[in-house]
């Protein structure tokens, strides 16, 4: 049912945005005046699901509609006369099947990446914004990107620091486009501001957090994660961490607990229901209704259980760059699949040369393990900032590709990030 869901809304977010790359060209103005109303409508719709699921209250929906219509008409000028329509163009078959390629990729990759069937519209809607914002091609007309998209808000923000609906959509953004270490103040600032702030706030603010700590949700993550639930007891994605961040804790009959919950809410055939009963049984629990997964969870965990040993070589002429108190992280990641790490060993310079054992245990969630790619590949990284994500400055290596009969990987950390 889940995926038949997908494929509609993939389809919908398809003919949003092929409909203007293989129609003529028009002018830049009405393609502005065109995307402000699509993505007014857009946030609408996102705010009218908040207000009937009890997200949000009805006196916060109406201040939050009002401030969103006043960003509209201060984006679109009355007064403008429509310009006239450009000379008749090809239509962008091109981006037309780049994006027919490249929106149900991403989204379903957003997906396994995060395990959070909720997200994948939103991540579907900045694409359609994007390629929307490109339909029209052509020398004159300007493109609008992604990144200038943010630009635009960064500088919304400034003339409006107090508004907490912008530095949330600020905060996905950034998440959306890889750049964490940006999301987490984006998050903080929108909890400050919000009287009574949505589950969507805590929720952001706690995946960010972790992703910057090696993925590590105990301490003020899962603080945040309790006050997602306070504010919507429901939301699946906010229990399924909840339960994680208590099993990173050594919290199992915690996990245990909050992951059952979870699960009595699923549909029980469905791909999510597996994860939680694999989490469940990883936790050393029985799941009722599925005995052949409880009967022996020591066994069915060990039986395909792989490790890679980790020669990690730093090269001569960088060692003198450095200061000797940086870290050094090492990643085993899928050759082909979510760029989420499998495993992760953190280590100081100090250290080098050495041997590092990366392994199941290490992993993050169950259905990403080392066990579970057939090819995976290994790298390290000298961080100067001390955190996981690349830095310019930063020194690294990368190993060949590994198939699921090798066991070693020799890294020598040479290249320096641009």
């Amino acid at each position: 049912m889940f995926w038949t869901v997908v494929a509609a809304m993939l389809a919908l977010a398809l003919a949003l945005v092929m409909f203007p790359l293989l129609r003529h060209q028009i002018s830049a103005p009405e393609r502005a005046r065109a995307l402000n109303l699509r993505v007014y409508k857009a946030r609408l719709a996102e705010l009218e699901a908040e207000r009937d699921n009890g997200v949000i209250a009805p006196d916060q929906f109406e201040a939050t509609r009002a401030d969103v219509q006043r960003e509209l008409l201060g984006d679109v000028d009355p007064d403008a006369k429509p310009s006239p329509v450009a000379a008749a163009g090809r239509p962008a078959w091109g981006m037309a099947i780049v994006l027919v390629v490249a929106i149900p990729v991403a989204a379903i990759l957003f997906y396994g990446l995060l395990g959070a069937q909720s997200l994948v519209p939103q991540f579907e809607v900045a694409i359609a914004q994007r390629g929307t914002a490109v339909a029209g091609g052509g020398d004159a007309a300007p493109q609008m990107s992604v990144e200038e998209m943010v630009e635009r808000l960064e500088q919304k923000l400034q003339a409006n620091p107090d508004n907490p609906e912008g530095w949330l959509m600020l905060g996905r953004s950034y998440t959306v486009m890889g750049r964490i270490e940006e999301a987490v103040p984006a998050y903080e600032r929108a909890l400050e501001l919000y009287e009574h702030p949505p589950a969507s706030v805590y929720l952001g603010l706690a995946q960010a957090l972790a992703t910057v700590n090696e993925r590590n949700f105990t301490g003020r993550p899962a603080a945040l994660l309790d006050a997602a639930l306070a504010a919507e007891p429901d939301n699946p994605v906010a229990a399924w961490l909840r339960g994680f961040a208590h099993y990173q804790a050594d919290e199992n009959n915690a996990a245990i607990a909050v992951w059952r919950d979870l699960l009595a809410r699923l549909d029980p055939d469905g791909e999510d229901a597996t994860r939680v009963r694999e989490s469940i049984q990883m936790a050393g629990g029985t799941v009722e209704g599925a005995p052949e997964l409880a009967a022996a969870p020591e066994v069915v965990a060990d039986a395909g259980a792989r490790s890679v040993q980790v020669d990690v070589t730093l090269a001569d002429e960088l060692r003198s760059q450095l200061k000797g108190d940086e870290t050094v992280f090492i990643f085993a990641r899928a050759a082909s699949g979510p760029p989420m790490p499998l495993a992760v060993a953190r280590i100081p310079v100090s250290t080098l040369p050495t041997q590092v054992q990366l392994d199941d245990s290490m992993a993050m969630m169950p259905q990403l393990r080392i066990s579970a790619f057939d090819q995976i590949r290994v790298q390290a990284r000298v961080s100067r900032s001390g955190q996981p994500t690349a830095s310019s400055g930063d020194f690294e290596s990368e190993s060949k590709t590994l198939g699921s009969d090798e066991n070693q990987a020799a890294l020598l950390i040479a290249r320096v990030v641009p």
